[in-house]
């Protein structure tokens, strides 16, 4: 695989791993892992990735590729936080792109130069990861504020452990 095009993927797997918070290249089919390889897929399959590159990088057959691209339109109809979180990677390995055909199209012959910009760039889209897992965190914290509010006010000091546990049981019964 070219240099540049396994610049362009391990930047994607940071930003769309942080944005899920998920390991794509973990074999498991928990559905956080397959959402994130599936919006992984989607992006590279938009800017002319083949299949099989895709596959390769993932450890996954060329099928498992295309099972993904067709399940895609329907995952972001039917799911709204895949459909944000999604939006949000693409977005950002857009920028994390831009920045790196800059770098690319510098004209310098001056090696530190060019160093200093690819490092400039590798820095942005560090940020643009953050950026998105900072997101995802907030809305996470703002999902679950009301619940936490509730469980709060109406906890008597001292009885937490009970609480916990009742919750844990109750959480428990309904996921069984």
């Amino acid at each position: 695989m070219k240099n540049q095009k396994k610049i362009e993927l391990d930047a994607l797997k940071d930003i769309v791993e942080s944005a899920f918070g998920a390991d794509i290249m973990t074999p498991n089919r928990d559905r956080v892992n397959v959402n994130a390889r599936r919006s992984f897929s989607n992006i590279l399959i938009g800017i002319d990735f083949s299949l099989s590159e895709i596959g390769r990088y993932l450890g996954k057959d060329h099928a498992t590729i295309i099972h993904y691209r067709n399940t895609f339109d329907g995952i972001m109809i039917s799911d709204k936080p895949f459909k944000k979180i999604h939006t949000d990677s693409a977005e950002a390995f857009l920028r994390c792109s831009a920045l790196m055909e800059q770098v690319d199209d510098c004209p310098t012959s001056d090696s530190s130069l060019h160093f200093l910009l690819k490092e400039n760039n590798q820095l942005t889209c560090e940020l643009e990861k953050y950026r998105t897992e900072v997101e995802s965190l907030r809305e996470d914290r703002c999902r679950m504020n009301d619940i936490f509010n509730t469980v709060s006010q109406r906890t008597p000091h001292g009885s937490e452990e009970k609480i916990n546990a009742k919750l844990n049981t109750w959480f428990n019964g309904l996921h069984s």
